[in-house]
């Protein structure tokens, strides 16, 4: 059955984009089949996710009202990932962060975003085979 994480804030993306490069990792081995890769990644046509090579996509969202992190963690999946990456448009980003408010961000940010992240939630589960 497929995993979708959701990235949210700065922590989760840094620990999501770790997560996905150490699976990565583990993959390459070729113990796990085929079945445990597409768990965590959907396959693309060659090229589609972003650079040449990339066959497979992250089943991930990434939410974040700061881009520097959002960016940093696409940044390296493309530069270090080798055959995987976040999707091109697999990401919700604002200009300006809650500035480690936690309020401001539930309070302020959380219903103007709620929408297109739960729009990002609802493409990423329609693009499995199985949900459960």
């Amino acid at each position: 059955m497929p995993v979708i994480t959701v990235q949210l804030g700065q922590c989760g993306n840094q620990l999501g984009g770790a997560l996905f490069q150490s699976l990565a990792t583990e993959f390459q081995t070729g113990e796990y089949g085929r079945s445990a890769v597409e768990e965590w990644f959907r396959p693309m046509p060659d090229g589609a996710g972003g650079k040449p090579g990339v066959s497979h996509v992250a089943r991930a969202v990434l939410v974040d009202m700061e881009p520097k992190v959002v960016n940093t963690v696409r940044a390296n999946a493309l530069a270090h990932g080798g055959w995987w990456s976040y999707a091109p448009k697999g990401f919700l980003t604002m200009q300006s962060g809650a500035g480690n408010n936690w309020a401001h961000g539930f309070h302020g940010y959380g219903p103007r975003v709620h929408d297109a992240a739960m729009e990002l939630v609802r493409r990423e589960a329609e693009a499995c085979d199985v949900l459960g």
